[in-house]
């Protein structure tokens, strides 16, 4: 119960850092610049820009939102249908924080403050590669001091890569390859996953032909 109120806790964290972001943004709407950079090269420099439109403006936090959704989603999945792995949900969670805090002081920095671009996404980068490190070796810790039942059989899987047993009423079972859980495609649950994941894989390559 313990991890639980934890993972909830860091989830609440990260979506209000969002709000927050957005808000103090949507407080300064008057000062954002009509025409703004909304990409910058590899010396941080703008070589890209957008006219001031609430979908270009709040565009950081429109996909932050739905990075940290998705961590969401997971997390609930994992605390509903297999809650002896709190642990993985509390850590998706700490990787779900880390994110709302770039994103939210991307969609800062990059209308209202763009002379502090520069350090922001060197940061963000940092602290978002080293709390993937972080939760890589935690998990990996855990797993070995754990043993759970075993559901390698090719026969179940798909492509070798995707659990699909229809006769196994687990949602989530253990990954097959490294630490964590994934979803047993055969239930109405896994495909949702799955679709939520291609349609938000789209989006992300569109998205730049649509702005």
């Amino acid at each position: 119960m313990r991890t639980a109120n934890r993972t909830w806790a860091l989830i609440w964290a990260a979506l209000a850092l969002l709000s927050l972001a957005a808000g103090y943004v949507a407080a300064r709407w008057e000062d954002i610049p009509e025409r703004f950079a909304t990409h910058f090269g590899t010396r941080f420099e703008p070589d890209s820009w957008s006219d001031k439109t609430v979908g270009s403006v709040f565009l950081p936090t429109i996909f932050g939102a739905v990075l940290v959704l998705s961590f969401v989603l997971i997390a609930a999945a994992i605390l509903r249908w297999k809650p002896s792995h709190g642990y993985t949900a509390m850590w998706l969670a700490v990787m779900n924080l880390t994110l709302a805090i770039m994103f939210a002081s991307l969609q800062v920095v990059t209308v209202l403050h763009t002379n502090w671009v520069a350090p922001v996404m060197v940061g963000s980068l940092v602290l978002v590669l080293g709390s993937s490190l972080a939760m890589v070796v935690a998990l990996a810790r855990k797993q070995n001091n754990t043993t759970s039942p075993s559901t390698d059989n090719d026969e179940h899987y798909k492509w070798g890569m995707f659990y699909y047993n229809p006769d196994d009423p687990a949602v989530l079972v253990d990954k097959r390859v490294g630490v964590g859980v994934d979803f047993n495609y055969a239930h109405w649950q896994g495909k949702v996953f799955g679709i939520f994941v291609v349609l938000v894989l789209l989006g992300s390559i569109s998205l730049p032909f649509l702005l």
